[in-house]
């Protein structure tokens, strides 16, 4: 097991689980130590979750996204073939918001944190 997962469940309209989602309506995603922090549908009922992953050491983080099918399934079409990817722009980088364009091209927003360290 990873550092963390991304968490993400489907409700039905009375408050139950959807059973037909992911595993008894919940999916567990492993890309990092943090929760996924922002979510968005795609004109294809594809679910987008964003945040940030902690993927070489504990002093760097990177923007981290997941795309699942409308089933809770990775979508292995998306990334790497894992529906994962992270993006590094350079120290901490972390992931605060997510949406798609008519295209289902994704933009995620966040920020740069800089990190100097005093000898």
């Amino acid at each position: 097991m990873g550092l963390g997962q991304f968490l993400v469940a489907r409700y039905n309209l009375d408050g139950s689980l959807d059973t037909t989602f992911g595993s008894g309506g919940k999916r567990l995603v492993e890309i990092g130590q943090i929760p996924a922090l922002a979510l968005a549908i795609d004109g294809n009922d594809r679910i987008v979750l964003a945040g940030y992953s902690e993927v070489s050491d504990a002093d760097d983080f990177d923007f981290a996204v997941a795309r699942l099918s409308p089933d809770g399934s990775l979508d292995t079409t998306f990334g790497g073939g894992d529906g994962t990817v992270t993006a590094d722009f350079g120290d901490e980088d972390q992931g605060y918001a997510v949406t798609t364009d008519s295209l289902d091209r994704i933009i995620v927003a966040g920020a740069r944190i800089s990190v100097t360290m005093s000898p």
